[in-house]
């Protein structure tokens, strides 16, 4: 079971946007597996996934009025230890001195929900769950394992930049909402997922100017690369799609982002390169992305932006070859 504490990072007060966080205790690269967290709690929602809302809202409200108790028989379960440790995470609201209704609203304000078999579970991990928000992210989260066992629900935290010694490590809450979206949209998420004010450094009253001008110009770069591929003897359309992506895969780079939507952009990059015949680059691009892709899965799993990342791969190895 996780610890406060690692060579990596510790759990602590200091230093923290709020409550208690993680904080890096050496420099971190980027890359690093910060830690490989087990769930203190899992539990199957039992609504399919396709019908999960937003924002977690029906399940909790199921459970609030005691239709199926999934998660108190999940905490009734947990040892002595483990019980201590859940209840001490943050709750988003005050106690009602009812321990089901507080124990429901520790799980809604510390889970993360992750897909299997159609249905979408929740998980309460035991160090991750104190990562606090940023929009800006210096961290993210992925690789839920789905395979039935020990370890169903076993999430590795990623870092998605270089982190400093005592810098924060942060990660994104939700993927849902639009990517860069605007301050008061990212504000209305965070208040209405998890009943706080965001005050990370994309959202600090100094920086929102910048933010606005530079997350608009990446949403625009997105939205141009990933239009309709030039045709493959347009080389001066070609060239300039190439040029965009690779700026902007470093100002995402520059602001922590290194998820999969990453990976579906460094996807579009190979495909761009390929496409212009440029396949060093695109072998380069498609590699980056398959690291992503990577981290997200323990096993063999099809997902479409692997495929076509590996596709790119093996066009680009054999004609380096």
């Amino acid at each position: 079971m996780a610890q406060n504490t690692s060579p990596l990072w510790q759990v602590t007060h200091n230093g923290v946007t709020t409550g208690k966080g993680l904080v890096a205790t050496r420099k971190i690269p980027k890359g690093t597996l910060i830690i490989e967290d087990m769930p203190l709690i899992k539990f199957d929602t039992r609504i399919p996934s396709a019908e999960y809302d937003d924002d977690n809202s029906k399940f909790f409200r199921q459970e609030r009025k005691g239709q199926a108790n999934i998660i108190q028989k999940a905490v009734s379960g947990l040892s002595e230890e483990d019980r201590t440790k859940f209840r001490d995470l943050h709750n988003r609201k005050e106690s009602v001195g009812d321990q089901r209704v507080d124990d429901i609203s520790i799980a809604e304000n510390n889970a993360f929900d992750f897909d299997k078999n159609g249905t979408k579970w929740l998980s309460v991990l035991t160090v991750i769950s104190r990562v606090n928000h940023s929009c800006a992210p210096t961290a993210y989260v992925t690789a839920f394992n789905t395979v039935d066992g020990v370890n169903l629900g076993r999430t590795k935290l990623i870092a998605s930049k270089d982190i400093d010694v005592n810098e924060e490590i942060t990660c994104e809450y939700s993927f849902r909402r639009p990517w860069l979206d605007v301050f008061s949209e990212r504000q209305r998420e965070c208040w209405r997922g998890w009943c706080f004010v965001c005050v990370c450094r994309a959202c600090h009253e100094d920086e929102r100017p910048r933010v606005l001008r530079e997350w608009g110009q990446m949403r625009d770069m997105i939205r141009d690369i990933l239009a309709p591929m030039p045709a493959p003897g347009n080389k001066k359309a070609l060239s300039e799609r190439v040029e965009d992506a690779e700026v902007l895969m470093n100002n995402l780079a520059k602001w922590g982002f290194s998820d999969r939507r990453v990976a579906n952009l460094y996807a579009r990059l190979a495909e761009l390169n390929d496409r212009a015949g440029r396949y060093q680059e695109a072998y380069n691009a498609a590699l980056e992305g398959l690291y992503i892709e990577g981290n997200y899965y323990d096993h063999d799993e099809p997902d479409a932006i692997n495929e076509r990342l590996s596709a790119v791969l093996a066009k680009a190895h054999s004609k380096l070859v």
